[in-house]
């Protein structure tokens, strides 16, 4: 993914995220019959993209009418085509404006279920670790000064023989 972003509510964060998958030029985007644009994602990105734990959305810069258009990535919006392919269309009404902010919150929204299982997706890899054996262990370093705190996050797992297992995804945030 290129960005995650949180949806904020009155000048309050909701906790509530979404990724977006960020494509530039006018090379991936075909113009429609229907009028618009079509997007071909490969298949190998539409499965990335449908297993994410967030909800996805496309953005594309169309570079000659500097234009930005965006529109999720779901099975309701994408076509299978003939071709074993797939397909995203946009038109005039998927354009990246102010006017969009709805749209896209809603897309960070869910039901109490979507919301849960986007969590364990999340943790997913931590509960593959822990069935394999391996030790989670969490180091958390903070410096506070009297008007912000600085300091981060790190998983490191821990093989059944005490080595330290691969990090792939381990490292955590700074903030």
């Amino acid at each position: 993914m290129d960005a995650h972003v949180e949806t904020v509510e009155s000048g309050n964060v909701k906790g509530r995220l979404f990724a977006l998958q960020i494509k530039p030029g006018d090379s991936w985007l075909r113009p429609s019959a229907a009028g618009g644009w079509n997007f071909y994602p490969e298949r190998k990105h539409v499965t990335y993209w449908q297993n994410h734990s967030l909800p996805v959305a496309i953005v594309v810069w169309h570079e000659s009418s500097d234009t930005l258009y965006f529109r999720e990535a779901s099975p309701h919006t994408l076509e299978e085509t003939g071709s074993d392919g797939w397909r995203l269309r946009f038109g005039d009404d998927d354009l990246l404006t102010k006017s969009a902010l709805p749209t896209l919150t809603r897309l960070s929204m869910g039901t109490t279920y979507d919301l849960r299982l986007r969590e364990l997706r999340l943790l997913l890899p931590w509960m593959q670790r822990i069935a394999q054996g391996q030790r989670l262990i969490l180091e958390a370093d903070e410096w506070v000064n009297k008007t912000w705190g600085k300091g981060s996050l790190e998983i490191t797992a821990i093989a059944e023989d005490g080595t330290e297992a691969p990090n792939r995804q381990m490292g955590c945030c700074p903030w």
